[in-house]
């Protein structure tokens, strides 16, 4: 009788050992700046004009960017090649931006799902302006795109 006595007194040990949870407390902090941006009135957009462009057979995304003078020019070619402007692009010009230094915008402006698409978008010189990007399955078909969306200027 001893020896259950005994077992069982172990049995009650180890279950209620067993059973008991370990918790810890932890004292943390958060921190953060935050920033109300300023709204700015962007006129015109970015007008690309007429791109006449032709399938090659390399691979790749085509880019052709747009400086503040309007002049648009084959930065890379890819899939796609710019053949000829057939018109001049024309820079948007946008309100309640600082034009000190170059302002870095952080956007994409897409014109057909991913395959055709605005980047590096830049203010200079009182002038927003971008590169347009065709990429190996674009679909090229004479209509006009045009999209906008909403960027943000880090300067």
């Amino acid at each position: 009788m001893k020896k259950y006595f005994i077992l069982l007194w172990v049995a009650l040990l180890t279950t209620n050992t067993a059973n008991a949870a370990t918790s810890a407390i932890a004292e943390i902090s958060a921190r953060g700046r935050f920033f109300t941006a300023d709204i700015s009135n962007c006129t015109g957009g970015l007008k690309f004009g007429t791109l006449y462009v032709k399938k090659t057979e390399n691979s790749g995304t085509m880019t052709a960017t747009m400086n503040s003078n309007g002049t648009v020019t084959m930065e890379t070619a890819g899939a796609y090649e710019l053949m000829y402007d057939g018109t001049t692009a024309t820079p948007a010009t946008c309100t309640n931006i600082s034009a000190n230094n170059d302002t870095i915008v952080d956007g994409i402006i897409k014109l057909s799902g991913d395959s055709i698409y605005v980047d590096n978008i830049k203010f200079t010189d009182g002038k927003l302006t971008g590169s347009l990007n065709i990429t190996p399955d674009a679909v090229i078909t004479g209509e006009e795109l045009s999209a906008s969306a909403v960027v943000g200027f880090i300067y």
